[in-house]
């Protein structure tokens, strides 16, 4: 990984709101924290091409991994979302699968051992 960190992340955020042709996105081992969470998940909101987002080994944590797929309750467009080794049980599961009703489209979300599918 390359360390962005948060300040990283946001810029990262920032470019992901103007994005028109990005569609993998990998942020595997940056140092991204639950601090990020939130405003990469307002981005994720209002992106309608990235298809995979890849974050995992980050220190997300249960708390920036909620703030984060609040934003993706209005994205249709990401179907694969990485998150493994974030300090994510399986109660967030439950949570996540809570979370993504509303969505009108599969997204699966790996996280430790297995996958996810939330579907609205």
């Amino acid at each position: 990984g390359n360390q962005l960190g948060s300040a990283g992340c946001s810029s990262v955020c920032h470019a992901l709101r103007r994005n028109h042709s990005l569609t993998t996105l990998g942020l595997a081992k940056n140092g991204i924290g639950p601090e990020c969470c939130a405003e990469m998940g307002a981005a994720l909101a209002t992106n309608r091409n990235l298809g995979t987002l890849v974050l995992s080994e980050n220190r997300l944590g249960a708390e920036g991994c909620l703030a984060l797929l609040r934003g993706l309750r209005d994205n249709s467009t990401l179907s694969v979302l990485e998150l493994g080794n974030n300090g994510i049980d399986a109660c967030l599961l439950t949570e996540v699968a809570s979370l993504m009703k509303l969505r009108t489209t599969e997204m699966k979300i790996r996280a430790r051992k297995g996958t996810a599918a939330a579907r609205g």
